[in-house]
């Protein structure tokens, strides 16, 4: 049997522990680590299809894809343009849009 100051001593340590389990620092850290994680977008008109690849559920053909539909119509406006490309759509580009970015010269 325990005395009751190991008692005591043992219930803060688990207090303690509990506390930075949950507390928001271990969240925010977590959170940037997610962000550190994810790679910087890039912009739809320079990507090259290795690129394009990475995004998700883009392949060699669909990045081929794009790249052929930008250099007919002369680059995009807009990333939302990307469902205007046969096989992309408005699900499509909520998976990708955020890793995308059209630079306005």
């Amino acid at each position: 049997m325990m005395k009751p100051i190991q008692q005591r001593c043992l219930m803060m340590l688990s207090l303690i522990m509990m506390a930075f389990t949950f507390s928001p620092v271990h969240a925010q850290s977590s959170d940037i680590t997610k962000t550190l994680a994810q790679p910087a977008p890039f912009d739809l008109n320079t990507a090259s299809v290795e690129q394009l690849t990475q995004l998700p559920g883009i392949g060699p053909r669909k990045a081929q894809s794009i790249v052929d539909y930008r250099t007919e119509m002369g680059g995009f406006i807009e990333v939302t343009q990307l469902t205007e490309v046969k096989g992309i759509g408005e699900k499509m580009l909520k998976k990708v849009q955020h890793r995308l970015f059209v630079d306005e010269q």
